[in-house]
């Protein structure tokens, strides 16, 4: 069988999982996923369904073959998190008469969702990670839902008279719940997504009516598009804005809950649990409210935090039983949060799923020394050995003189790969 991965060109998802197949000596093939962000639902239609070969890189001319998947095993990226904008269109009139008319991540996310299903109707595909998987993942407030459900311990939602996470619809009926249950702060996340793509975190004083927010999603040109860096802002007619198109489309909100600190900036965990093992183990600080590896780069090593058995058991124990709950979910990054002050301790660190991302396993700290967690994922795939196994040194391949932002931006080219990659015919990439 044939080794497949859907993803996108120049980023390092892609070139990094190929550099992994090729230290092993596997042939992978890269097919571009299908455009999700055109104009019209007609257009994405007429794209997705036709069938005939890739024949172009070209986003508009590439025309998806699903008989190309046909008994291969394949892994699935995500759709890339920064080429459309964040705010649904039809809905609005005022959006509607904007420069930029592309869909918004709603509706990306949902051709997104109706491509994983007709995978699932692929003849022998095997996919790395399930269809129903990865989509139960993608769904903040269904994932949610099934960890709560399972009995683990999750930052908590604001959630209606069911118990279930709470359909808020505008900033003010917000600031009405959070002022009803003496809650001061918030995150609102888009429920479709990765990527901290349309995160908010919000605070809100009901004495004074101060308010601040802090996001990675900026408006421009009457739509609101994500962006690589975060900001603060306490104006309150662009909070308002942001907050309420983001809320528009569906949006899972959750208490803030203070974080754990080490030397002076809060932290939160990513584990990449793969094939029953806790594959790598990450710190992201921050100075501020929102922690993301690929918004703000501010990651530490697990050792440097000096956990100690008991306590690296009890997160791996967590992440086994997350895991557990989303059949055929065979990778999955786990955003971890321990509490302010349960950190440092001895005791247990009775730590909370905050999120889970059946597409996590993107870690810089990784790629760029050992590259084990594709490594592991070829090996997986292929059938080629266990994981205990000693694992393949892979010296980094970063060239020094690279500022660090083209070496660690997602969505721009990998100068440090650049040569290792050679382009076949047909529009696909081959190691």
């Amino acid at each position: 069988m044939s080794l497949i991965l859907l993803g996108h060109p120049e980023t390092k998802r892609t070139e990094y999982f190929l550099k992994a197949a090729h230290d092993l000596g596997v042939s992978v093939t890269l097919i571009p996923l299908p455009l999700l962000t055109c104009p019209h639902d007609s257009e994405y239609e007429t794209h997705i369904t036709h069938a005939s070969r890739i024949t172009n890189l070209a986003p508009r001319t590439i025309e998806f073959d699903y008989s190309s998947l046909e008994d291969a095993f394949v892994k699935i990226d995500p759709p890339p998190p920064l080429s459309y904008p964040i705010d649904s269109r039809a809905e609005d009139a005022s959006l509607s008469r904007a420069g930029d008319t592309r869909p918004g991540l709603d509706t990306v996310m949902n051709r997104y969702h109706t491509f994983l299903l007709k995978l699932q109707q692929v003849p022998g595909i095997r996919l790395l990670n399930s269809s129903d998987a990865l989509w139960h993942t993608l769904d903040k407030t269904l994932c949610k839902q099934i960890l709560q459900k399972g009995g683990l311990p999750t930052t908590p939602a604001l959630t209606d008279a069911n118990g279930s996470p709470a359909r808020i619809e505008s900033l003010g009926q917000l600031r009405e719940i959070m002022v009803e249950n003496s809650i001061r702060q918030v995150f609102i996340k888009p429920r479709l997504g990765s990527g901290a793509a349309g995160v908010a975190a919000y605070r809100f004083n009901p004495r004074t009516g101060a308010e601040t927010m802090e996001t990675s999603a900026l408006l421009r040109d009457n739509r609101l598009y994500n962006t690589n860096k975060l900001r603060k802002t306490g104006d309150s007619e662009e909070i308002a804005s942001v907050i309420n198109r983001v809320l528009f489309q569906g949006a899972l909100v959750e208490e803030w809950i203070p974080k754990a600190s080490f030397n002076g900036k809060t932290f939160d965990l990513r584990a990449v649990y793969q094939f029953g093992r806790l594959e790598f183990l990450v710190a992201r600080q921050s100075g501020g409210a929102i922690t993301n590896l690929h918004l703000n780069d501010n990651a530490l090593a697990a050792t440097d935090l000096a956990f100690s058995p008991s306590q690296l058991s009890d997160i791996e124990t967590l992440c086994r039983k997350a895991v557990a709950l989303f059949p055929g979910l065979n990778v999955a990054g786990l955003d971890i949060l321990l509490r302010q002050n349960s950190y440092p301790s001895t005791h247990p660190l009775n730590p909370l799923i905050i999120e889970i991302n059946g597409q996590g396993d993107l870690i810089y700290q990784d790629i760029f020394t050992e590259n084990r967690i594709y490594q592991a994922q070829i090996r997986w795939l292929t059938g080629s050995g266990t994981f205990s196994a000693s694992r393949i040194k892979c010296p980094p391949q970063k060239n020094p003189n690279l500022r660090k932002d083209q070496r660690y931006d997602e969505e721009t080219q990998n100068p440090a790969l650049r040569g290792h990659c050679v382009e076949s015919a047909g529009g696909r990439r081959r190691w």
